[in-house]
């Protein structure tokens, strides 16, 4: 019958003093410490699937934060508005020496910034 990790559930060599998985002293030179009913290795890698799944979900909750960031900050949305229509008003004002018609378009685009 195999012998067992008891920290870990890792199946151990007949000749261990340690647990080559989680570095464990067994309980005598030699001799394996036998499993508690239940504990397998399985055990301790659904603990690290857990942690990957919850650190995975932190990402795509932190990425959705920061990229809606601005579209939920009031103030930081019409700051944008606001250099969008300043540029549209520069480039009219250089139309302007061309063709008013030119003109016109960039500063209607201007007044249609919310």
């Amino acid at each position: 019958m195999p012998s067992f990790c008891a920290q870990c559930g890792t199946v151990l060599k007949p000749d261990a003093r340690f647990c080559e998985e989680c570095g464990a002293t067994l309980a005598g030179v030699g001799v394996a410490v036998k499993a508690a009913p239940g504990l397998t290795r399985g055990t301790n890698r659904r603990g690290w699937l857990w942690i990957m799944v919850g650190g995975a979900i932190l990402l795509v909750v932190g990425g959705i934060v920061t990229l809606l960031g601005d579209w939920l900050n009031p103030d930081a949305r019409a700051n944008k508005l606001f250099v969008e229509a300043s540029q549209l008003v520069k480039s009219a004002q250089e139309a302007e020496r061309t063709s008013y018609a030119e003109a016109s378009k960039h500063y209607q685009a201007a007044l249609v910034q919310r």
